[in-house]
């Protein structure tokens, strides 16, 4: 009886066990359909940062929509990965995914504080959870969870799982990854974390809201203490280490590495639209490092220039007046820091007048605001006085100047008036500055790509460089500038009129246009065909569908900043058109190249007219800077061409300009295209920031080109065995004569052969194309 008990006893235990384990395959079964590819974790690509950088490789924006970057685990420092484990899966290295001892410890830990202060996840499943699973909570989820850490360490190391983790939790503040987190929060590389800076870095993941330093530095400390005692408990640190980790003063970097880029953004904003239009199959997400080829230095300058220009002609255009009344503390000790255009009350201690912020006051500069007294209405800075009291005082926009160590207010403004430029290379096509507006933070609208204004007269080159490439014309070319009409269509004509109203009859090609004849450029086109004009525009880079009206001559049809810019480089360069880019290089994840503009077809190099007629053009370009209407800039001292170009009723003020190495675009004028007034012509108006621009420019330019060269010579002397002496100024660059031309000097009334002095005035000709009336003289054969 016993043995037949003891038998079925054992059956039935058997029967139990066989029923139980196939009930569980049979669970295991259900739980494990459908699940995601556990394979696919060790092939997992986050999603990364992908940087655009400036041409010296500085990062300049980035696009995500994780904010992560990459990081190997052997990268991270040691007591920073301890302090994760210490926190999150203390037996992460022991157990093989599910850790049943932790779960235990954390439901007694959870149930004697009264609160979830402790999760029983491991970091195996919470990165299954974060990968590969949804973060709903039921027993049907956290069974798969169970499943796939399983298979996941069978598959993967535990570093490999370690490194995965700590690349993909999120820590707030936009980080995800633990190297974004380490450069947010505290600026450094994850390699260079202290113990104290990692427990806190470690205490994140679990409520990264919650425990923020940012938003919530208190709360963020105590969870740091927490994670520290249990590395210490753990052994992951020392006694010492722990009480000097607890004793460590964290702070939060004020400069963060992740921060808000606010310069270059309209350079930044065109590469942006760029990648998607022209680089829309490449994932964004997929870390991509895209170097441009913006200088920050150099955008810097054109912004300045721009600005200083805008707020010039602003000041010209007088005071706006206040912006309201308010009251003002006379308590308020002086400001120690500059300002920007800020607002304040306006306010008379004695004879002294101050401007007040918030926190503290500068004296006021009445030389320096004198401009306020130009002005509509009555808000005068003359009434001043009489209006600033304590009840009452002035509300005005400000900025600030230094003297003598002290900072003075000005009265300012913000101007209405609006500007673009471009800076481009000769002879690569690389767009190294952009300025699109006065401050993007007011208006992302980027007028020097997106918007199409009239050019006026900077479109007359177009028209004389057609007539001398194509039709024969020389700098001598008597051309007329006498009142006609002209028959447009059937039954319609046009009389066009000069700026001046004044006309000089029959003049040479050059003095036609250093001074700007309206009624040459439209006679010639009238003669040559509107059509050759066109066609050799949209050659040189203009891109807008221009319509053969005889109008167009004097830039009656709209282009933009960046197409005219360019097409003057055609003529700076030698005829040879480089299309003007702004992304360089894209190398992916890997390193591996991407993109490549210097091996773009779309970006080779085309040669559009001969060397001769555009050096011919180039120097004829020059004439408009030293006699002409951009005489301003004859200052420079530099071989500089360019033309102005000033629409009806001065809505628009233009001038392109170029040396052999750079060509610059400038617009200027109102959104709504207002008059910028009577007298504000483009000599007043975008000249000026051209000016300021090269001013700042060509030096840093000079000291660039100094260092490059010293670096080729002393390697050329290393590689003859010849002892180096540096070079301490170089000679600027002068626009390359071709062969077929020659110098000549010519009167500059009657364009005729002369000699040197007096009225002559130096041009180039193509060979035999210039009829000698000085006889005995060879001016072929001179150095002219």
């Amino acid at each position: 009886m016993i043995k037949f008990l003891l038998k079925l006893f054992i059956s039935l235990i058997v029967i139990a066990s066989v029923l139980s384990g196939s009930i569980a395959y049979y669970a295991y079964l259900k739980f494990a359909e459908d699940l995601p590819s556990y394979t696919t974790v060790a092939d997992y690509r986050p999603k990364l940062v992908t940087e655009i950088q400036s041409s010296d490789g500085t990062v300049v924006s980035e696009l995500f929509e994780e904010r992560r970057y990459l990081v190997k685990l052997s990268d991270i420092s040691e007591k920073a990965r301890l302090a994760f484990i210490a926190a999150e899966d203390e037996n992460f290295y022991r157990h093989r995914g599910i850790d049943p001892l932790g779960i235990l410890r954390a439901v007694v830990s959870n149930l004697r504080d009264g609160r979830s202060s402790q999760g029983g996840s491991t970091i195996t499943q919470q990165l299954v959870k974060n990968l590969l699973l949804s973060r709903e909570k039921s027993i049907k989820r956290k069974v798969r969870e169970a499943i796939l850490s399983f298979r996941i360490e069978r598959r993967l190391s535990k570093d490999e799982i370690l490194e995965l983790y700590l690349n993909q939790i999120f820590f707030g503040a936009q980080a995800y990854g633990i190297k974004a987190a380490s450069l947010t929060y505290f600026g450094v590389e994850p390699k260079d974390l202290s113990i104290a800076q990692g427990a806190l870095l470690a205490g994140l993941p679990k409520a990264p809201s919650k425990y923020s330093p940012v938003g919530n530095f208190d709360a963020a400390i105590i969870r740091q203490k927490y994670v520290l005692r249990r590395m210490l408990d753990a052994g992951f640190i020392s006694k010492e280490e722990f009480k000097t980790a607890m004793d460590e003063d964290v702070s939060i970097a004020k400069s963060s590495h992740i921060k808000s880029y606010d310069t270059s953004l309209y350079y930044i904003d065109s590469v942006r639209k760029e990648l998607a239009e022209q680089f829309g199959h490449l994932d964004p997400n997929d870390g991509y490092i895209v170097q441009t080829a913006l200088e920050p230095e150099v955008q810097a300058m054109a912004e300045v220039s721009v600005r200083e220009g805008l707020r010039e002609l602003d000041k010209r255009q007088g005071f706006r007046g206040g912006k309201g009344y308010a009251k003002y503390d006379p308590s308020l000790e002086p400001c120690t820091e500059p300002s920007e255009i800020g607002e304040g009350s306006i306010g008379i201690i004695g004879q002294d007048y101050r401007v007040y912020t918030e926190n503290c006051y500068y004296p006021l500069s009445l030389t320096d605001s004198s401009w306020a007294t130009r002005v509509r209405g009555d808000n005068r800075i003359d009434n001043l006085p009489l209006r600033a009291s304590l009840e009452d005082s002035l509300l005005i926009d400000f900025s600030t100047k230094e003297l003598n160590g002290k900072f003075w207010a000005v009265i300012d403004q913000t101007p209405l008036v609006q500007g673009a430029m471009v800076v481009k290379s000769v002879n690569s096509g690389e767009i190294i500055a952009l300025v699109g507006g006065y401050d993007y933070r007011d208006s992302v609208f980027n007028r020097a790509v997106q918007m199409r204004r009239q050019p006026g007269s900077s479109f007359k080159p177009i028209v004389y460089l057609t007539a001398i490439s194509q039709f024969g014309y020389t700098p001598s070319t008597l051309v007329n500038d006498t009142p006609q009409t002209f028959t447009i269509s059937k039954g319609n004509t046009w009389t066009p009129h000069n700026f001046d109203n004044k006309y000089l009859g029959r003049i040479p090609l050059f003095r036609a246009l250093e001074l700007s004849r309206n009624l040459v450029s439209v006679d010639i086109a009238n003669k040559i065909g509107i059509d050759s004009v066109i066609q050799l525009a949209n050659h040189m880079g203009v891109t807008t569908r221009l319509a053969p009206h005889l109008s167009l001559a004097l830039g009656a049809q709209e282009v933009s900043v960046k197409d005219i810019t360019e097409a003057y480089g055609v003529i700076a360069s030698g005829g040879v058109r480089y299309p003007g880019y702004l992304i360089k290089k894209i190398t992916d994840l890997s390193g591996n190249l991407v993109y490549d503009a210097s091996k773009d077809p779309q970006l080779a190099p085309v040669r559009v007219v001969d060397e001769a007629s555009s050096l011919i053009m180039a120097n004829m370009m020059t004439g408009v800077v030293t006699r002409g209407t951009a005489r301003k800039i004859a200052k420079l001292d530099r071989q500089i061409g360019g033309k102005t170009g000033t629409t009806n009723d001065q809505v628009d003020g233009w001038f392109v300009g170029f040396t052999p190495d750079w060509v610059s675009g400038v617009w200027v004028g109102f959104d709504d295209r207002k008059s910028l007034g009577r007298q504000e012509t483009s000599g007043r108006t975008a000249v000026p920031v051209f000016l300021k621009f090269f001013e700042r420019f060509l030096p840093y330019d000079d000291q660039k080109t100094l260092e490059r060269f010293n670096e080729w010579y002393i390697e050329k002397c290393k590689l003859f065995g010849i002892d180096a002496v540096k070079k301490d100024s170089i000679r600027a660059a002068s626009f390359y004569v071709p062969p077929k031309v020659k110098p000549y000097f010519v009167d500059k009334y009657t364009g005729q052969v002369t000699l040197p002095g007096g009225n002559a005035i130096k041009q180039y000709f193509k060979l035999n194309t210039v009829r000698r009336r000085v006889s005995a003289i060879n001016y072929l054969d001179s150095d002219l």
